[in-house]
């Protein structure tokens, strides 16, 4: 019984906390959308998955304590059942995330002017879904790239000109995430490899491919870092529902236990006299319940059946 209260304890304030998890993943989502170029650059509806996880490890942590503090299986049973289903979720998710991760922590790792031989199938189709996303930014935006001020400054200068306003942040991701140097401009430096030339000269603009190269060394470690945060903490919220879903099992379990199982606890009881009819006809009333006290000091016309104890 103690074990079983100590679990319940347990479950309670671990389903708090699991509430608290559920309105960070909420936050976090919420903070994924209205971050244009993480928003981009993650896979598609990823942000609004995450809302939705934040919002059904709520529900279920609030089922949880329902059940928990109310010992009912009308909680408990759903609780379970909706927890198992997040964790097979949460895992395969937390599984594609840390392939992610492995594939873009091999990407950074190579040199990325002849990258393309090294890599294998997989990683290539994610440099390739980057680089499809950067491509479609790239032309919502229309860049008007200032050489002098990126060669002086490091970082890519440029502007957009095209009229889809959703792409303005563009100018500040090549800002923060894409640099160029003088020495990145010498012939048949890495760069230039990476972008398809041999030579560059200050009347030939940069392409395409080549703002895609000096983005790519930042934008593959940023997004390395992000998906191996959104990996681990995936992971941990699965295996923190695994030990809920362990208590949950546990507290149906023994309820189910105690009302199988259940005996009445009697407490034991004063004997009842019952006097026998002929006792009645030749006892007297103060002698037909010898658990009331007896008249002291009045005589008696019959003599007890019981004799008297010396």
């Amino acid at each position: 019984m103690q074990c079983r209260s100590f679990s319940r304890l347990v479950l309670i304030f671990t389903n708090v906390l699991f509430l608290v998890l559920g309105g960070v993943l909420i936050i976090i989502g919420g903070y994924m959308m209205h971050v244009p170029d993480l928003n981009a650059f993650s896979a598609d509806g990823i942000s609004s998955a995450v809302m939705a996880c934040g919002v059904l490890i709520v529900l279920i942590a609030l089922l949880g304590c329902c059940g928990a503090h109310w010992e009912s299986k009308v909680f408990l049973c759903p609780y379970a059942t909706l927890v198992t289903v997040s964790v097979v979720a949460q895992l395969a998710l937390a599984g594609l995330m840390l392939h992610v991760h492995h594939s873009l922590a091999s990407l950074s790792t190579a040199d990325y002017a002849h990258q393309t031989a090294k890599l294998s199938q997989d990683d290539q189709v994610i440099l390739g879904g980057l680089h499809t996303i950067f491509k479609e930014a790239y032309a919502a935006c229309q860049p008007e790239i200032n050489m002098t001020a990126s060669l002086a400054a490091g970082p890519v200068v440029l502007h957009c000109l095209g009229n889809d306003t959703s792409y303005a942040w563009f100018a500040d991701f090549a800002a923060t995430r894409c640099s160029i140097h003088k020495q990145d401009l010498q012939p048949n430096s890495t760069f230039l490899q990476c972008s398809g030339e041999s030579t560059w000269s200050k009347d030939k603009p940069l392409t395409e491919q080549a703002v895609f190269c000096s983005c790519e060394a930042k934008l593959i470690a940023w997004m390395d870092e992000q998906s191996e945060l959104i990996g681990t903490i995936v992971g941990v919220i699965a295996g923190f529902e695994i030990a809920l879903v362990l208590l949950s099992f546990y507290l149906v379990c023994t309820q189910r236990r105690r009302h199988r199982g259940y005996q009445e606890i009697r407490m034991p009881l004063r004997p009842q006299y019952n006097s026998h009819p002929y006792n009645n006809m030749r006892m007297p009333a103060a002698m037909q319940n010898p658990y009331q006290p007896a008249n002291q000091g009045l005589p008696t016309t019959q003599t007890p059946l019981v004799p008297k104890q010396p």
